[in-house]
């Protein structure tokens, strides 16, 4: 049993249509219907060549940066001592539609050793800062 779909996939990344034992009548990767003989693929494979260049020149590009796209000033709007604290800030601040970036030295939290001097800091873009602040103090009282 073979996959006719040349969009799936398992095709897509392979340039081959998948084939499955006796039994298996739908494929994994993309839910068709699976026939039993092997569909033609050689036009198809030819143009999975050119999309997998394709998607390999995408996977080469940078990865897009949000605070790149921001076209005003961010400023910090708190600084913690504990990951897990900044983590909270940083849930509480998005359910509350503010764009918030963290800042820090401590490679993401593999190395917390290294972030305990500057600590962490969350910022925001100038134009949500006040709310940001206003909604952390509440936190904090609470």
């Amino acid at each position: 049993m073979y996959c006719p779909n040349s969009e799936c996939p398992d095709f897509q990344d392979t340039g081959v249509p998948g084939e499955y034992v006796e039994g298996i009548t739908e494929c994994p990767f993309c839910g068709s219907r699976l026939v039993e003989q092997m569909p033609d693929t050689k036009l198809s494979a030819e143009e999975s060549k050119t999309d997998q260049k394709e998607r390999e020149a995408k996977q080469e590009e940078e990865p897009f940066s949000p605070i790149e796209e921001l076209d005003e000033e961010l400023v910090v709007v708190a600084s913690y001592s504990s990951r897990q604290d900044a983590e909270l800030a940083i849930t509480y601040l998005i359910n509350k539609g503010i764009d918030v970036f963290e800042s820090t030295d401590d490679c993401g939290g593999t190395l917390p050793a290294i972030g305990f001097a500057a600590g962490i800091r969350l910022l925001a873009p100038k134009s949500q800062s006040e709310q940001a602040m206003d909604f952390l103090k509440k936190i904090e009282q609470e």
